[in-house]
């Protein structure tokens, strides 16, 4: 190993076939002073089907493989001894963006590395449970392919798969992790752009789709309003566009003696020659998907990110603005217009936690529209939280009704405050028992 890189501690472990059996010296993630979430581009552009405590994981991969690349950058060649050279700022800052580690610097197979209790609780504030939300976590993840978009020579797009972390495990309170080495190599990558995520929002967002919403409009934060963005290409990139096989889906086959074994996990699930969709129905994508992510985005950004559109109903009278507008080709939705400012610095008032409300509502009147949904929602906590009580174990059925869950809180939620409407405490206490729920 180089003298350099080990002084720098870049220990790149090449692990054994059983990360339990593994013996040699790992890597440990060192805890920065700042954290500074980096994605490169072509990971986010990147079909990643993954729910949020998921998405933390990967996120805590990508803040190693940012800080490995950070202390190559000062050992390696050609490096920041090559940018020394350069007059510029400019020019520095751009060949440290394009900088590609030496070939000789990287991994030649898989790393294992740990994560300590100082990041995972950084990354897990809320968990009520913290080993139980962990464990799910990293079940779920492992063999997990990310789909990424490429052009070949020819022009035309191909779409490859890799798996990202092979296998993870949480052990005496540490996250321990094998991640692919072809997946490091390229998350190294920041040629073409990155997008810099606020740590602090991405981890209370409630939602999957939220946290990816986020990253997305976090690539160009001052262009964000007004962006469109193809509905197919949003679908891919959300991970929302077709099924796929899973890990659990070949050891079911597997088990029943089916042909699981021959399944690749993460292609797409074909019946009679046509993919399947993850959501048939385009109003089931915009509750599910939609409603959920935008309405989690405004609801718990701090007041970092703002609804611009204004939408009504048939009347004409105001209702709660979205974030996001659907623009049509004829009868068929082909685009999204994203409807988000991003506000560098806030207002008191808008950086109040949501759980904080006036001693009473807000003068103004509230349209017999907005009245409804309000009303509505508070009926669905009510009968969310009675189905809770008729499962014993009712964390073995967050996932079927995850993403409504969210859905209703958040809009609620955020019409509530936008409208100056106070919950009663019944209600409240319904919501406190469903976020509970949600872990």
């Amino acid at each position: 190993m180089d003298k350099k890189a080990e002084e720098l501690g870049i220990e790149w472990e090449i692990d054994g076939d059983d990360l339990a059996d593994s013996n040699n010296l790992s890597m440990t993630y060192q805890m920065p002073a700042e954290l500074k979430y980096v994605i490169p581009t072509q990971f986010l552009y990147g079909r990643q089907e993954l729910k949020k405590n998921q998405r933390k994981i990967v996120a805590l991969l990508l803040l190693h493989v940012k800080q490995q690349r950070d202390k190559l950058y000062e050992i390696d060649p050609i490096g920041k001894a090559e940018a020394a050279k350069l007059v510029s700022h400019e020019d520095r800052s751009q060949h440290f963006n394009e900088y590609v580690p030496s070939a000789k610097y990287l991994p030649t197979s898989s790393v294992k590395v740990i994560f300590g209790q100082d990041i995972i609780k950084k990354m897990f504030p809320e968990a009520k449970n913290l080993k139980r939300t962990v464990e799910l976590a990293l079940k779920a993840i492992m063999g997990r392919v990310v789909h990424e978009e490429d052009v070949d020579a020819k022009g035309n797009v191909r779409t490859k798969m890799y798996v990202i972390i092979p296998r993870a495990e949480i052990k005496k309170g540490e996250i321990e992790l094998v991640i692919d080495h072809d997946a490091i190599a390229k998350l190294m990558v920041h040629s073409n752009g990155y997008s810099v995520t606020d740590l602090a929002i991405w981890t209370d967002l409630d939602s999957g789709y939220a946290q990816k919403l986020l990253e997305v409009l976090s690539k160009h934060k001052e262009k964000a309003d007004g962006h469109i963005m193809d509905l197919d290409r949003f679908k891919f990139i959300f991970g929302c566009d077709y099924k796929t096989y899973t890990l659990a889906d070949r050891e079911r086959w597997i088990e029943n003696g089916s042909i699981g074994e021959r399944v690749e996990i993460g292609a797409y699930i074909y019946k009679n020659k046509k993919r399947v969709p993850l959501y048939p129905r385009f109003d089931s994508f915009r509750s599910r998907v939609l409603d959920v992510a935008f309405s989690s985005l405004i609801n718990d950004s701090r007041g970092h990110w703002i609804p611009t559109d204004k939408p009504t109903d048939k009347d004409g009278n105001p209702l709660p603005p979205k974030g996001y507008e659907l623009i049509r080709n004829g009868r068929t939705i082909s685009h999204i217009k994203f409807c988000l400012k991003y506000v560098k610095n806030p207002s008191n008032k808008l950086t109040k936690k949501k759980e904080e409300t006036d001693d009473k509502n807000d003068s103004k009147e509230i349209n017999d529209t907005v009245l409804s949904l309000l009303k509505q929602c508070e009926h669905s906590f009510a009968k969310v939280v009675e189905l809770g009580k008729k499962y014993d174990k009712p964390y073995e059925h967050v996932d079927e009704f995850y993403d409504e869950w969210v859905m209703n809180i958040g809009i609620y939620e955020n019409t509530s405050r936008i409208v100056g409407y106070k919950p009663c405490s019944t209600v409240l206490e319904q919501i406190k028992t469903i976020k509970a729920l949600l872990g």
